[in-house]
């Protein structure tokens, strides 16, 4: 009787690694609870290092549609992989400042062939920075539902903001692009968008007319939204 206890820590010690291996993250339909040190960590990162912090990988694809609510725009799954199905993280709209600001005009031709905007960026030796216009949540559909492999919770938090190219050695900064993400609530929620924004996140919750128009499209998009492959 007295080796019970041992036996027991030998036996269902495999049984709850095992477990946790066939059973990650992905399968979870919440975001993580917050913890401060991880916040700490994510701040300074890009959303794709986020993502693959999150679920150890990252990876993105352009969705093609006939037309969009929102006009010209580039639409993308950033989603990461586990038992070889995508799970879309971010649903992105970007709607890039045109014309091309001429010192931009490389990386983005490498961006329009479906590089990653921040990777790229930053690969090309600029900084970002975002500056917010919104940060609130939006309804999902249950299409966008599939796209995420999300099946409880039909909101989803948002956050809508103005990607600012710059360099160390250049006071100029270049106004690429708007972007709106979409979180997938197994991601990230807005008590987690609070914490990684913490000083921009409560005076941008009030919606101007431009982000009125913008949520209005958006909505219809996501509505619209068509099914995964």
């Amino acid at each position: 009787m007295a080796s019970y206890p041992l036996f027991r820590y030998f036996l269902v010690r495999p049984l709850v690694l095992l477990c946790t291996s066939l059973f990650p993250l992905q399968f979870v339909h919440a975001a993580q609870a917050l913890k401060q040190e991880v916040v700490e960590i994510l701040i300074p990162k890009l959303n794709s290092d986020r993502i693959a912090y999150f679920f150890g990988n990252y990876g993105v694809d352009q969705i093609s549609l006939n037309s969009s609510p929102l006009g010209e725009c580039r639409i993308s799954n950033l989603y990461s992989v586990h038992h070889e199905q995508k799970f879309m993280r971010t649903l992105a709209v970007v709607q890039f400042h045109q014309p091309i600001h001429e010192k931009l005009q490389q990386v983005h031709n490498e961006i329009s062939q479906g590089g990653s905007i921040g990777i790229a960026l930053r690969k090309n030796g600029w900084k970002l920075d975002k500056v917010p216009l919104y940060f609130g949540s939006v309804f999902l559909s249950s299409q966008v539902q599939s796209w995420m492999r999300e099946e409880k919770t039909d909101q989803a938090a948002l956050h809508i903001y103005e990607l600012v190219a710059f360099k160390d050695d250049s006071n100029e900064r270049i106004n690429y692009c708007n972007i709106l993400e979409v979180y997938s609530p197994q991601y990230l929620d807005e008590e987690w968008l609070e914490a990684l924004y913490l000083k921009q996140y409560q005076n941008f919750r009030e919606k101007s007319k431009e982000t009125r128009q913008l949520l209005r499209a958006l909505d219809v998009l996501i509505q619209q939204f068509p099914l995964p492959p």
